[in-house]
């Protein structure tokens, strides 16, 4: 009776938080996100931010029916699997162009980033597969965290990229005339990629310390597991889009107040597109 009780009040709390979830992801994508990608036009970029939001909105309800499916593996399940899947397959579409256009559009970057981005994504695949199709329980949970690890590699590799290419440009601009405006710009860059880089990291971890022996009803893994579920849709659905929005932000706030924006393409940050005419990263 006691268990029933437990489990009816954690559905009852992770209903009330998804819901929360539900109805943040529709302000900020209805406001900040109509105002800097909607009116921008389309572009590659703001499709995948578009995408990515509502994604999340979806992912919310997924959870909520999730919270009272009793299939060992359902479509639920399956749903829960993938979407993190194919969500980081996104966001790490929008970091290897940032990559690509911080190093000045190199070829035989693009190349290195590509194949490397590729192998990570489909051994995430595979072993997302294989969690969905007929692996259930411990096992099913084992491959469904180790999904992240070709993930987490990626993202370590994309930190180390932008944070030398970040010092290369600082140590170019010491002796450049705008180099303010520009260094500025740079520093926004940097702290939304650590920023994600961290949500990544704390998601992963928490995931690799899942597979720890636990008793499964006791209040110290039930506020572990909480904690996993709040942390990582922040991780995609914030931070993520993030990547996005804070250059764009930034871009807008320049333009807003002087011609200066345009000295943004200095660094080639761009993406399939032009900064001066409203960026695509």
């Amino acid at each position: 009776m006691t268990s029933l009780s437990s489990t009816t009040v954690n559905a009852s709390q992770r209903l009330e938080i998804l819901h929360n979830q539900i109805f943040s992801y529709f302000v900020v994508a209805s406001s900040t996100g109509f105002e800097l990608v909607w009116r921008k036009g389309w572009s590659l970029m703001g499709i995948l931010y578009i995408c990515v939001r509502y994604i999340g909105i979806l992912s919310s309800v997924i959870n909520i029916l999730a919270a009272y499916s009793k299939s060992p593996i359902s479509l639920v399940d399956r749903g829960r699997i993938w979407t993190p899947v194919i969500v980081n397959v996104m966001l790490g579409i929008i970091m290897m162009a940032r990559i690509h256009a911080m190093y000045q559009r190199s070829t035989k970057m693009l190349i290195f980033l590509l194949v490397v981005f590729l192998g990570s994504m489909i051994a995430t695949g595979v072993l997302a597969a294989i969690g969905s199709s007929h692996v259930s329980g411990a096992r099913g949970l084992r491959l469904n965290v180790k999904t992240w690890i070709p993930t987490f590699v990626w993202e370590t590799l994309a930190l180390c990229l932008t944070i030398w290419s970040v010092i290369q440009h600082f140590l170019e601009l010491r002796r450049s005339p705008t180099g303010s405006t520009t260094g500025d710009c740079l520093a926004v860059l940097i702290k939304s990629h650590v920023l994600y880089f961290v949500g990544i990291a704390a998601v992963s971890f928490f995931n690799i310390g899942s597979l720890a022996p636990q008793n499964v009803y006791s209040t110290g893994t039930q506020m572990y597991f909480g904690v996993l579920q709040i942390i990582q849709p922040i991780q995609m659905f914030v931070l993520g889009p993030r990547l996005i929005m804070s250059v764009r932000d930034y871009h807008a706030r320049l333009v807003a107040r002087s011609d200066e924006g345009l000295c943004m393409t200095s660094i080639a940050f761009e993406a399939f597109g032009s900064l001066s005419t409203g960026g695509d990263v």
